[in-house]
């Protein structure tokens, strides 16, 4: 016998409808094909949350400004009158663009005012609306 040569390990013999311990090649794969599939259904799933989270936030600002702006018509005189006018308001430092449309109703003591509140000027859509009504006019 060679001096530089090792004593043997004794392989172990399966038992036949035992299984070697572990995980196949396949198996791993598999499961990490499925944790990246749950994985990225869970991110969408919290992006688009915090998405809605933000806008609905705006939303519920913009209804805000618009009260602010419904009651502030109500307390001046002039805002009654018939008439486009608009302003702009910061809340949570945020700047919005408000128009109230004044109209009338067929009760002539009554007018309609309708609130839109924008973002931003080039806004075709409002993000908030409210409508209100204000005293018309009192004749004699």
């Amino acid at each position: 016998m060679p001096l530089h040569s090792r004593p043997r390990r004794a392989h172990r013999v399966r038992q036949p409808g035992h299984r070697a311990a572990g995980f196949t090649l396949l198996e791993v794969l598999v499961a990490m094909t499925l944790l990246a599939v749950s994985l990225g259904a869970a991110l969408a799933a919290v992006t688009g949350s915090s998405d809605r989270l933000a806008r609905v936030q705006e939303r519920t600002l913009g209804y805000w400004v618009a009260t602010n702006a419904l009651v502030s018509l109500r307390l001046n005189p002039a805002g009654a009158a018939v008439g486009s006018r608009s302003g702009e308001e910061t809340m949570d430092g945020r700047r919005f663009l408000w128009r109230a449309d004044v109209v009338t109703t067929p009760d002539p003591a009554t007018n309609r005012v309708d609130v839109f509140v924008f973002r931003d000027l080039r806004d075709r859509e409002a993000i908030a609306s409210l409508i209100g009504f204000l005293p018309g006019e009192t004749g004699p």
